[in-house]
């Protein structure tokens, strides 16, 4: 007798008994499949304004520091002692000015970070497509007869092409491009705090700070903070504020030393830059190109930044430099600095000022679904000098409440396999209870001359018909809606396909489980005797 067929009968003839542990199934399959979607990184307009506007995927900071479950060094609680110019940490996490963080005690304190060193290390670092420091100032704007603070942000403009090319968020006007290189053109927040007035074809006023300690012949950073605050930098080679070059913001000292503030506004320098455009970052938004309508803004990135090319920036930077006879910056006979040694990865022999600080480097990946492993690999890469964060993570942080986030260890695949086991539990309580109540068929296969074997292979038979079918439909269900956001990810159709049958044969290893619980229904039914076909009678 074949009791494979006669298992497969009985199941298909009872489905009512069965329809929840198929259910359960076909559940736990599906949540399997969907939640590896993108099993590496993320969709590719996740936190899309966010990134562009940012111009990068990653994010390296000196702090704060991460702080993971599985980690039990002593924990210290510091005071916030950066600026908002510096970097975009406390737009992510707004409770660093009034709370602080948590670090690790032998973690580095906020400082500026070791540029050339730094991004070297990074773009060794595979998945990594370009790195570059996070060019800022901070300025006062003229608005009427008052001057409000402002952010003066260097950036490469590439064009609409470039990979996180932010000129869909310029709403007025018109983007910066190649051709802005070096000109005084200037992109302008249509939304801030403070606001800043767009007035297209008049001249926006500025003011920028001169390093504090002029030209110095110290050797490494002071290690401050920037205008206003003072925080010790680490000293330790390789470590976010310990450079090699004469620095020109820092004050004299030895490195890690604190000392006065970077900046000093007693004379600052009046520039004037042309208006072009006026941006706007909404939130939760995407190109209309990529997208059937115009998604509403669930907010706005109320950050004061005026943005320049890199080259305008740095010719701004050179003009703050108290002049020792040499011609202003932007001029013929201006000093440049070799390609060789531009820390930034600027071309054209572009001035770059030694030891202007930079507080965050901005990095780009190759794929964003590869964007988990990327990350990854720069913390191990950097090592714990440093800290990375992936923009996604940042926003994701940021709309969870702001706060420092203890990183706990992977909990999602120990949660998968729960769910699995869940499921299998349920196949086997719904196998027994089709067994439970025709004990007497059982009865009568044994009294025909079917042996223990027999009896647990139909058992068996039955379980494994149940959870195939179930991992059929959850396995086609969650494919199809994964086939419905393809699309949305940098996947090719191959890639798309392979992935698919790595999740078909992770599926099908969950058979494992119901298949172990099942040999207890089968040793039960197995022991039935051929005299339950008379019980009753």
């Amino acid at each position: 007798m074949d009791f494979v067929r006669l298992a497969v009968r009985d199941v298909r003839r009872n489905g009512s008994r069965t329809a929840l542990a198929v259910a359960a199934t076909a559940l736990a399959t599906a949540i399997l499949v969907l939640s590896r979607l993108v099993p590496q990184g993320y969709m590719k307009y996740q936190a899309f304004a966010e990134r562009s506007f940012a111009g990068a995927d990653i994010v390296v900071w000196s702090a704060p520091a991460h702080v993971y479950s599985k980690d039990a060094s002593p924990l210290e609680w510091r005071p916030w002692s950066g600026e908002e110019w510096q970097s975009f940490a406390e737009y992510f996490i707004p409770t660093l000015p009034s709370e602080g963080c948590v670090c690790p005690v032998d973690s580095p304190q906020w400082g500026p970070l070791e540029v050339q060193s730094l991004s070297s290390l990074i773009s060794s670092v595979e998945g990594v497509h370009k790195v570059f420091p996070y060019l800022s100032l901070p300025c006062k704007v003229r608005v009427g007869d008052v001057l409000v603070d402002a952010i003066l942000r260097g950036r490469e403009f590439s064009g609409p092409d470039e990979q996180l090319s932010m000129a869909w968020q310029v709403k007025r006007g018109r983007p910066l491009g190649p051709e802005d290189e070096g000109e005084f053109n200037a992109l302008i927040p249509l939304a801030s705090e403070p606001k800043i007035p767009y007035a297209p074809g008049f001249e926006l006023e500025l003011k920028l700070p001169r390093p504090a300690a002029g030209i110095s012949n110290a050797t490494g950073t002071s290690g401050v903070s920037g205008a206003g605050g003072t925080s010790a930098a680490p000293g330790a080679s390789g470590a976010p504020g310990a450079s090699g070059a004469s620095s020109m913001f820092s004050a004299p000292g030895a490195v890690g030393v604190s000392g006065p503030a970077v900046f000093s506004w007693d004379d600052p320098v009046e520039v004037k830059l042309n208006q072009v455009g006026g941006y706007m970052v909404e939130l939760g938004t995407v190109p209309l190109d990529h997208g059937d309508t115009a998604l509403a803004p669930s907010g706005l990135w109320m950050r004061p930044e005026i943005l320049v090319s890199e080259k305008t920036f740095l010719d701004l930077v050179m003009r703050t430099v108290p002049s020792s006879g040499a011609p202003p910056a932007g001029t013929p006979g201006a000093a440049t600095a070799p390609l060789d040694s531009d820390p930034t990865g600027a071309s054209g022999g572009t001035p770059i000022p030694p030891g202007l600080p930079v507080y965050q480097m901005l990095v780009t990946v190759s794929r964003h679904s590869e964007t988990k492993a990327v990350v990854e690999r720069l913390r191990q890469a950097v090592g714990p000098g440093y800290t990375v964060y992936a923009i996604v993570e940042l926003a994701a942080m940021r709309s969870a409440g702001g706060g420092q986030r203890l990183i706990a260890s992977d909990m999602s695949a120990l949660l998968r396999w729960m769910i699995i086991t869940m499921a299998a539990g349920i196949v086997t309580a719904s196998v027994y209870v089709l067994l439970a109540l025709q004990t007497r068929k059982i009865g009568l296969l044994r009294a025909i001359g079917a042996t223990s074997k027999d009896i647990a292979l139909y058992v068996l038979s039955a379980v494994a018909y149940t959870t195939l079918t179930g991992i059929a439909i959850g396995f086609i269900s969650g494919k199809l809606v994964a086939l419905t956001v393809i699309s949305a990810t940098d996947f090719t159709v191959l890639e798309w396909l392979a992935m698919a049958g790595y999740d078909a044969l992770l599926s099908l290893s969950g058979m494992a489980i119901p298949l172990v619980l099942g040999l207890a229904v089968a040793v039960w039914a197995s022991r039935i005797p051929c005299a339950e076909v008379l019980r009753r009678e």
